[in-house]
């Protein structure tokens, strides 16, 4: 559970990350090709690795994998495309899974080593007691590691490049769930399933799941440290060049600074006038909230204003009916 919230909070830094590193490489050049050569070249020790992973793996597999030292397209979008290493489109979809989650399994084996290995990241943590004052000194404790930066640097593109993949094995996923389903099945029909599953779940199964974690959570801290310093660096871009730059559906839309603070406040002026829009509508749920008369309390009826027939100008009492053709018929034969 733990490991999958960081690994959705890492994917959704990396996205924020990219769009940032982007627009520090466009306020640089003022130029999209020399941007996206920037951009890539940032992520270099990664690409190397996750295509290169690719490719022997697709050997591995007996697909065909076509390199391609092409430089990447010029693109207006943050977002990395490593498609340098071209697989065969008839290959099996089951290949093909097991070659897109292979770039995952090298990245998290490399920043194993990386991180536990070089940096000592595990040693400090073993020495925090949950006293955050300490946080410092466990910080430099790390830092002081031969060639930290050089080592840093490569970790944080190897993570920022191990998910990205432009390999489709849907389908592959499909099979290789229904053949571990079938797995487990046997297993329990056997009646080795408690034994070998709940075995699977106390131990390896565990620990790497706990692993996974302590990955994800150095990467996140990476992540947040040099979103944090490219925020910087792009405030300090913004004012000496005068320049600024948005996103709009994804596409970087190149601006004036004055321009993007008239976009904002007339994106703010549009939100306000559809929050009133919306606070003064009448939103009717039920026939209960209609807006009905409600009669009085009984034996508080309201009084009844009667209007009384006009009156002649002149004569004593009210205006007789006229008279209907019988009665005037009878009149006659009694006259008569």
């Amino acid at each position: 559970m733990l490991a999958g919230l960081l690994l959705y909070a890492v994917r959704g830094m990396e996205d924020w990350l990219y769009r940032h590193l982007f627009k520090v490489g466009w306020l640089l050049s003022h130029n999209l090709q020399a941007t996206t050569i920037f951009f890539y070249l940032f992520f270099i020790p990664g690409i190397v690795l996750h295509e290169t992973t690719v490719w022997l793996i697709a050997g591995a597999f007996n697909v065909r994998a076509d390199r391609s030292i092409d430089p990447p397209a010029q693109q207006s979008d943050a977002r990395l495309k490593l498609d340098f290493v071209k697989l065969a489109k008839n290959a099996n979809p089951v290949s093909l899974t097991f070659i897109s989650i292979s770039p995952i399994i090298v990245g998290i084996i490399a920043l194993w080593l990386i991180l536990f290995g070089i940096l000592q990241v595990n040693v400090a943590l073993a020495q925090y007691n949950g006293d955050t004052s300490t946080l410092p000194v466990l910080v430099e404790q790390i830092m002081r590691a031969p060639d930290f930066w050089l080592w840093f640097y490569v970790a944080f593109t190897i993570a920022n490049t191990m998910f990205a993949t432009g390999v489709k094995a849907s389908r592959g996923w499909r099979t290789i769930f229904l053949a571990l389903g079938g797995f487990l099945v046997f297993l329990a029909a056997v009646g080795l399933g408690d034994v070998i599953i709940g075995r699977a779940l106390r131990g390896p199964i565990r620990d790497g799941a706990l692993l996974l974690s302590a990955l994800l959570a150095c990467i996140l801290v990476f992540d947040l440290a040099v979103t944090l310093a490219l925020r910087i660096a792009e405030t300090i871009l913004e004012f000496v060049t005068g320049s600024s730059a948005t996103y709009q559906h994804g596409k970087l839309v190149a601006l004036t600074r004055k321009q993007v603070k008239e976009q904002r406040a007339a994106e703010q002026l549009k939100a306000d006038k559809a929050a009133r829009a919306e606070k003064q509508a009448v939103t009717y749920h039920s026939v209960y909230d209609l807006p009905l008369p409600i009669p009085p309390a009984p034996g508080k009826l309201e009084a009844v204003s009667v209007e009384k027939p006009a009156q002649p100008a002149l004569g004593g009492g009210p205006s007789s009916a006229p008279a209907s053709p019988a009665a005037d018929t009878a009149a006659a034969r009694t006259n008569d």
